[in-house]
């Protein structure tokens, strides 16, 4: 942190740290919709499989 605020880029060293936290930020937001799919297709591959079952 003091390598940002020591500098004379102050502004642009501040606007580089936002943008790494945006796209932190970002990448988790992906990666939680990317579980609830994963997590959505797994019941419904489950649920398939019950009714198949409950069919034969």
């Amino acid at each position: 942190m003091d390598d940002y605020i020591s500098t004379d880029n102050f502004t642009d060293n501040l606007k580089q740290l936002e943008n790494k936290i945006v796209k932190t930020n970002y990448d988790k937001q992906l990666l939680r919709q990317k579980k609830v799919m994963q997590n959505r297709k797994y019941k419904n591959n489950s649920t398939n499989k019950d009714m198949v079952t409950i069919m034969e």
